[in-house]
């Protein structure tokens, strides 16, 4: 399976390092075609598809379906990633062609580097193709060219933006482009949420939902109903909106991964929504190392926690501790103040 992915990835190298000398080394002395919003796209609602490919032989699709974007078909998107590629991608603009003097060193490097982006609609064919490369040299622009236009590289920008283009906007790992979300629940969608601490049975619970203003509290270690104060359960329940994990943690060596996910979870966290689905957030310590900082104790970091979700079991992600006070609660948290 991983000599097939290397030989894709190499055809698919091949075709883009071709397709880019083709588009960018034709035509040295044409006169430019290319008018300021060419690189634009107005109507990003009409998006359906993107496709976007470096010479590494990394790519990544973005297809739309209805209101909801996903990552290679089968993964959900970072909202506010895609919002912000549209966004750039109606507001580029030609700034000027590329200087005579740096043209060639320009088309040498983007048939080397350049990032393709291909646009579609309700089509199977492209409606329009961009070759991302690199920054121009006072990093204010960035050189870019048209598929089916005149073939030359320009500099292009974002109007009032300061920068350049290349990074940021357009990855190609997959891993960039899904969300990070753990848990984003209107309270009115919730039926119930468990928190188990690993050996602390009388701080563990679960916690019902009946209505809006009404919960029923239970603590693990005795089933018992346990009297809560209503509020410190709203908001409790309110605090699982919009909850996401800091990043995956890629440098993590395998056996320290393994040995970690093979451990008892410090703290499991589920929410139960009104359909019975559930969705469950594993904790781990995060060992310190050479990065982290305060330790809770010994070998412990004290500011993030390991995590893996149901939804992609395949991930350790790290979280913030500061993230997770808002979900972190014991039974003695709903306490009513006397």
């Amino acid at each position: 399976m991983r000599k097939r992915k290397n030989i894709i990835n190499l055809t698919l190298f091949i075709i883009l390092f071709l397709a880019t000398i083709y588009i960018l080394v034709q035509n040295k002395n044409s006169s430019s075609t290319v008018q300021p919003n060419d690189f634009a796209i107005d109507d990003t609602s009409s998006i359906r598809k993107i496709f976007i490919a470096d010479m590494k032989g990394e790519s990544v699709i973005l297809t739309k379906s209805k209101n909801n974007w996903l990552v290679n078909d089968e993964f959900a998107i970072n909202q506010s990633r895609i919002e912000l590629l549209l966004d750039v991608v109606k507001r580029l603009e030609v700034k000027n062609p590329t200087p005579e003097n740096a043209r060639n060193n320009v088309i040498t490097e983007m048939a080397a580097g350049a990032i393709k982006v291909e646009f579609y609609k309700r089509s199977k064919k492209a409606f329009k193709v961009l070759y991302i490369g690199g920054p121009t040299q006072n990093n204010l622009g960035t050189y870019m060219a048209l598929e089916n236009k005149d073939k030359e590289p320009y500099v292009v920008h974002l109007p009032g933006f300061n920068g350049y283009l290349s990074e940021g906007y357009f990855f190609t790992d997959v891993n960039e482009w899904r969300t990070k979300e753990v848990f984003n629940y209107k309270a009115t969608a919730i039926r119930e949420i468990g928190v188990e601490y690993l050996g602390d049975g009388d701080s563990s619970f679960k916690l019902r939902v009946i209505s809006p203003n009404e919960f029923k509290l239970v603590q693990l270690s005795t089933n018992e109903e346990i009297d809560l104060n209503e509020q410190k359960a709203k908001a409790f329940v309110q605090g699982f909106s919009k909850l996401h994990f800091l990043a995956i943690d890629t440098d993590i060596s395998d056996f320290r991964k393994d040995s970690i996910l093979n451990a008892k979870p410090i703290i499991t966290i589920y929410v139960r929504n009104l359909q019975n689905q559930k969705k469950t957030l594993n904790l781990y310590y995060r060992p310190t190392d050479i990065r982290t900082r305060v330790e809770l104790f010994p070998g412990v970091d004290k500011e993030y926690f390991l995590a893996t979700a149901s939804d992609r079991e395949e991930d350790l992600v790290i979280m913030q501790r500061l993230v997770l006070d808002r979900i972190m609660w014991k039974t003695e948290d709903f306490k009513i103040e006397k």
